[in-house]
């Protein structure tokens, strides 16, 4: 090969486009809704490994979960898009366990006043199509700049732990966004989030779903089966079993428009009276229901459920 005296090449392209040619263009990849089946899964079922305080997110695309794990102060640091390795889990604390000798906390953020710009440093955590705010390892919240905190709702606030929901809009009215986050003392931070509409066409209706949904997967360890008790329904030995208390109105097996969720044979939707007496519509499958209000639908009725689920999975989002 031709070099010049230097040593570096005088023809041809450069060492770095010959290796990354060398890789080749790899496997072709699923279609984006794919992902959610298999990594909602693997999502549920170690979410908690890095000592997380009890909340992260169910979906996997877009940036939808991000923690930084313990360890570093700085801000920002240590950013990961998925789930820590088993091996950190065996190095972090309960996320229900409460030190007696722990030193009680400070508040650390209390309203929206509290949630600062984030400055040019903590935009690493904010990448992509990801979440407009965000939890550091130091306790603070940041927002996106061009981003306005409607409201702030403190869910959990022990000495170890900090919770929150946020109501975020774009400062020019075209989005809006709701996030569930999380702090925990040893560094550890979670964050879910999702666009108003997709699930609840009201913010505080979001918010318990997606809380008494994460309070399934708390004590879920690495290996261990998602608990379907607390759901409202889940798909059980090829059927459809609805909680105490929970009346099933309608039910499609195998529908052809989750097809995107997983296997259809495992799958159903239904239309669901709760407890309550409010009526919903749900994707079952075997780790519980993915509820949905039918005020965020065309009409309230299957056909439109089944609309709204296909046209979610197309959009590569999901239900969450």
């Amino acid at each position: 090969m031709d070099t010049t005296q230097g040593g570096e090449k005088s023809s041809g392209a450069s060492w770095s486009d010959q290796i990354d040619r060398s890789f080749g263009e790899g496997p072709r990849l699923p279609e984006p809704a794919r992902y959610l089946a298999a990594g909602r899964a693997a999502v549920r079922r170690r979410r908690l490994a890095a000592g997380v305080a009890s909340l992260a997110a169910v979906a996997v695309l877009f940036g939808a979960t991000w923690a930084v794990l313990p360890g570093d102060a700085r801000a920002g640091a240590g950013l990961v898009a998925n789930d820590p390795s088993p091996s950190t889990a065996a190095e972090s604390p309960s996320p229900t366990a409460e030190s007696p000798s722990a030193p009680e906390l400070e508040p650390l953020v209390e309203s929206d006043a509290e949630v600062r710009i984030a400055r040019t440093d903590d935009e690493m955590v904010m990448l992509g199509r990801g979440p407009a705010v965000a939890p550091l390892d130091d306790g603070s919240l940041v927002r996106r700049p061009g981003w306005t905190v409607e409201r702030l709702v403190v869910l959990e606030d022990l000495a170890r732990h900090k919770s929150w929901g946020v109501d975020l809009s774009r400062d020019d009215g075209t989005a809006e966004q709701w996030a569930l986050a999380s702090w925990s003392s040893d560094g550890a931070t979670s964050i879910s989030f999702d666009r108003p509409g997709k699930r609840f066409a009201e913010f505080e209706d979001w918010i318990r779903a997606t809380w008494a949904d994460e309070q399934r997967f708390k004590d879920v360890e690495p290996g261990q089966d998602v608990p379907v008790d607390d759901s409202v329904a889940a798909f059980v030995d090829g059927d459809v079993v609805a909680a105490d208390g929970v009346t099933l109105l309608e039910v499609v097996m195998s529908p052809k428009e989750a097809a995107a969720y997983g296997p259809v044979a495992k799958q159903a939707a239904v239309r669901l009276r709760l407890a309550d007496g409010t009526e919903m519509f749900g994707r079952v499958d075997e780790w519980g229901t993915t509820t949905v209000d039918p005020a965020v639908l065309d009409a309230p009725t299957m056909a439109a459920f089944l609309r709204h689920l296909a046209s979610q999975a197309d959009s590569g989002e999901g239900l969450r």
